[in-house]
């Protein structure tokens, strides 16, 4: 066809003037007229013997041609017969196994690698042209590929890396920062990089992994052959990953995955709702969240954390090396106070191998040194203005006041305080129970903290745990209602339980997540969520009266947020105290509290910071498990029962409320369990309660579980011997003028 200047053959079915001379034999390709000859490039066998040479022309061109063997200099101008090889190949296979082979796109990036003493290599023709035979000079090899900076060099290597995957011991994609577009290692060398730069890349690469294999046998002759469905979204995420490990460097931390950026000094949570990761995705690499891509990356970042990244322990808020006696606060925008008995100063996030994790509502603050202000802020202008009251406790105004700033502190020292203390307010409405948890959150974290609400439902279960997991501090508000699953939960967290949850990606494995979360609660009438004794006994309860003189909560918030960093700095200042003072040896005055992790920091707290507040917090801690007791029966039904028939010296008459004056006592009495609950019901019937104890094995478990809070009213005694009936209870006032007999 002259018009279209094209031919075919329709017998053999060859089109073009070049597939035709081929098939018939008459080939022979020419230099490119009117350019010139610029660099050649041998090829070699395993011997050293020129199978080929590919030569570069100037205007930029290139030609592959082999020596004519009938005449001796001169070549010709195709390869037809020449099996095509890997370039530099005797010196690759002279190379140590265990040295890097580096695959590069062009003969003059491959020797300028050699010329740094790396064994470099590629493959003839350019991107695209990977032969199978190729991967089998790599077998057990340790290869590193290193793309050009355009799709198609990206796209080369990804098909290069799966080819090879199956023969080469590692695989690995490096991909070089600060590149032009379209720029090669060439290109990086001459900014003034080293070899010793790319070998600092290759360290912080991720070793390949094709996504999917489809019908290929590695054990298989052919395992060099690949079927592998690669994404196209693939050789994005791998030059992002290169990038972002110049950047900063990746950490995980059990199931989580994370991201650290040196400039901003942000640890980024490698999911998608952390706002900071796609803030830097977005202007670095202009990925929209709703792109495919996005989502693609996110998963590929995330084993890059997990098999790459740096292990570490991430932090909330605060972090405390006990060995060398150092306390590290997270200050928001990627800012830490290091506090040590001699110095406080303030650090870049991660400068001490300290991670702290952002929480979007923690934000940031500044170091006031003493000289700015005023002395004992926080105590004397927030603690002690707190509406405490002694009534209905044996704990008095001073020993709340020590107890809650002990409580305060004691969340710098939280990675030392296993089982946690729950801390209640418990008052009528208008209290300022709301006011005293939310202000101390102002404090910790600023001023969006808020306090929460709980659902009773079995899914607010599921959201508790979820957000105790992600919050170093959770305030629950008006618990007044019972929560079928709330006394379980809370022991859990006091007892310091770990909560089995399902592994990411997984149907079957489950991971044990380790509750950090400090907690508090409020509530005006306490159910059996707060006296249940197994809670009872771990709570700091801190009972508070009604406010006489109503402040607005405006103002109150205003005031806390304009001196929150002088807050947070006196904050700094009373730690510094306590880790003058030895750790070691401290021990609470009573060895019996339950809460004995946070009993032993109060302690040291105490006497870190005075002698004075040192026997506070002693007698404090001294009271304090005959507070929780007193709390965990009070308004009792059972509890209440038992002390108005102990009390009784006959039965009263039907439908009277007499107590009585004459008949055999109570107290002293054996009673079996079945009997004593028909004459509790009875009890209870008259005054108009409900006992909720269903039957004789109940109020057995109910006597022995809350024998603790019972023994502060109660003697309670099992004799040895049994009647018929089965086993007896004996029981006492505890009130020295009215008990006959000595504690058992």
């Amino acid at each position: 066809n002259p018009g279209k200047k094209a031919v075919k053959c329709f017998v053999c079915g060859k089109g073009g003037t070049k597939a035709l001379a081929e098939a018939w034999g008459i080939a022979q390709d020419r230099p490119p007229p009117h350019k010139e000859i610029h660099q050649t490039y041998d090829y070699h066998d395993p011997h050293g013997n020129v199978l080929f040479q590919v030569v570069r022309f100037r205007p930029k061109d290139f030609r592959q041609r082999r020596p004519d063997p009938s005449r001796p200099g001169e070549w010709i101008w195709d390869l037809k017969g020449v099996r095509t090889v890997l370039y530099r190949l005797p010196e690759l296979r002279r190379a140590d196994l265990e040295r890097w082979v580096w695959i590069v796109e062009g003969e003059k990036d491959a020797d300028r690698l050699a010329s740094l003493d790396l064994v470099a290599t590629t493959c003839p023709m350019g991107a695209g042209k990977w032969k199978r035979g190729y991967s089998r000079e790599l077998r057990g090899r340790r290869v590193a590929l290193v793309p050009d900076n355009d799709p198609a060099g990206i796209g080369h290597m990804v098909k290069v890396a799966s080819a090879v995957h199956a023969q080469a011991g590692e695989v690995r994609i490096v991909h070089l920062p600060d590149l032009p577009e379209k720029g090669d290692v060439s290109d990086y060398l001459d900014l003034g990089r080293t070899a010793d730069g790319l070998q600092d890349l290759l360290a912080g690469a991720l070793p390949f992994e094709p996504e999917d294999a489809d019908g290929v046998d590695e054990g298989t002759p052919d395992a060099g052959r690949h079927d592998w469905k690669v994404s196209p979204l693939l050789g994005d995420a791998i030059k992002i990953t290169g990038i972002l490990n110049q950047s900063g460097y990746f950490v995980h931390s059990g199931e989580e995955s994370y991201y650290f950026h040196q400039e901003s000094r942000q640890l980024m949570t490698l999911t998608e709702d952390d706002l900071n990761l796609r803030l830097l995705l977005g202007e670095r690499f202009s990925i929209n969240a709703r792109d495919q891509l996005y989502g693609y990356l996110l998963d590929h970042l995330y084993r890059e954390a997990l098999v790459r990244g740096r292990e570490a322990l991430i932090r909330r808020f605060s972090y405390f090396d006990e060995t060398s006696r150092t306390v590290f606060l997270d200050m928001g925008g990627g800012s830490v106070l290091k506090v040590t008995a001699d110095a406080i100063g303030v650090r870049d996030n991660g400068a001490d191998d300290v991670l702290f994790r952002r929480i979007w509502k923690h934000q940031p603050w500044s170091y006031v040194p003493p000289s700015d202000r005023p002395r004992q802020l926080l105590y004397q202008q927030y603690i002690k203005r707190v509406n405490f009251t002694e009534e209905d406790s044996e704990l008095g105004i001073q020993d709340q006041q020590a107890l809650f700033l002990c409580w305060l502190l004691s969340f710098a020292f939280e990675s030392v305080m296993p089982t946690k203390v729950l801390a209640a307010a418990v008052g009528p409405s208008g209290s300022g129970k709301s006011s005293l948890f939310r202000n101390a959150g102002r404090i910790l974290v600023g001023p969006r903290f808020e306090v929460s609400s709980l659902s009773k439902e079995a899914e607010g279960e599921k959201d508790f745990w979820v957000a105790l997991k992600h919050a170093f501090f959770r305030c629950y508000d008006n618990l007044d209602e019972t929560v079928r699953w709330l006394p379980d939960a809370l022991a859990q967290v006091a007892t310091g339980a770990e909560r089995p949850g399902r592994k990411k990606y997984t149907d079957e494995d489950l991971l044990e997540t380790e509750v950090s979360c400090m907690l508090a609660l409020t509530t005006r009438t306490p159910r059996a969520s707060l006296r249940r004794e197994d809670v009872a006994t771990r709570s700091l309860l801190f009972k508070l009266k009604k406010l006489e003189e109503v402040i607005p909560e405006y103002r109150l918030l205003a005031e806390i947020d304009s001196l929150r960093g002088q807050y947070l700095s006196d904050y700094a200042g009373m730690l510094q105290k306590v880790l003058a003072t030895p750790l070691e040896g401290v021990e609470p005055v009573d060895p019996g509290i339950r809460m004995a992790d946070f009993a032993r920091l109060a302690t040291w707290i105490g006497r870190g910071l005075s002698d004075e507040m040192g026997k506070l917090v002693d007698g404090a801690l001294g009271r304090l498990t005959a507070s929780q007791n007193r709390f965990a029966v009070e308004e009792d039904p059972v509890a209440s029962a038992l002390e108005i028939w102990l009390g009784r010296t006959e039965p009263p008459a039907p439908g009277s409320m007499d107590m009585g004056v004459e008949g055999p006592p109570n107290e002293g009495r054996a009673v079996v369990t079945s009997a004593l609950l028909g004459e509790l019901n009875a009890v209870a019937r008259e005054f108009g309660m409900r006992l909720g104890i269903g039957s004789p094995e109940a109020l057995g478990r109910y006597l022995r579980n809350h024998h603790q809070a019972l023994a502060e009213e109660f003697i309670i005694q099992r004799p040895e011997s049994r009647n018929k009936r089965g086993k007896e209870w004996v029981f006492h006032f505890r009130d020295r003028d009215r008990a006959t007999e000595a504690d058992p």
